[in-house]
């Protein structure tokens, strides 16, 4: 028989990631039957298990769609605690960190820092959230950069190319714009790139 016991003890010894999704996902019911129950003393002792022990495992086994469907239920429910508990801003502060790395993790960088500016407008010496949402501001520029710098690239092999095998009208002005293109497509990039590394965590003023 389930008992909310059992399932501590459980939760709170060492296995891995598989092994809690697994088990978490064989108690869905009765999980479910005491979230439903809207009291804060079920809600303590489930919500921090479905975060950490269940959306958590998902994101390090690389199930981050599914994490985050299941972070978005937390959120719901984790809005009941509000005022009721004690551990509200530690879960909230948990489930924030885990929406903008899964996000991440799906490349929705923008999304995802959303949650590291709000979370670093309330922790600005907390490095691991400056670093994520570092990475991702760098990340958005490698989406736009990379593929200017191989379009630029691309074209000037094939002018080249042309101009090696006497096909067409010689450009050498053309060359030199499309090189240089993407020649700015690489350094502009690392250049930002160089001042986000040095740039201040956002507060919340510069953020409104």
């Amino acid at each position: 028989m389930t008992t909310k016991k059992k399932l501590q003890t459980f939760f709170d010894a060492r296995h891995d990631d598989a092994k809690y999704i697994q088990t978490y996902e064989e108690n869905l019911e009765f999980f479910g039957e005491l979230l439903r129950t809207g009291r804060s003393e079920e809600l303590d002792f489930v919500l921090p298990i479905k975060l950490l022990k269940y959306a958590d495992p998902l994101n390090q086994t690389g199930q981050y769609s599914k994490a985050l469907k299941v972070l978005h239920e937390v959120e719901q429910d984790l809005s009941k605690l509000k005022g009721r508990s004690k551990w509200y801003e530690q879960y909230e502060e948990s489930l924030m960190f885990l929406k903008g790395v899964c996000l991440s993790r799906l490349k929705r960088y923008k999304q995802s820092n959303q949650q590291f500016g709000e979370l670093l407008s309330r922790s600005r010496v907390n490095e691991n959230y400056l670093n994520w949402y570092r990475s991702n501001r760098k990340a958005l520029i490698d989406r736009y950069s990379w593929p200017i710098l191989i379009g630029g690239v691309a074209a000037y092999l094939v002018l080249q190319g042309m101009e090696w095998l006497d096909f067409g009208p010689r450009l050498p002005l053309v060359n030199a714009s499309v090189l240089a293109i993407g020649l700015l497509a690489l350094v502009i990039p690392a250049i930002l790139k160089f001042f986000i590394d040095r740039s201040s965590p956002p507060t919340l003023a510069s953020r409104e």
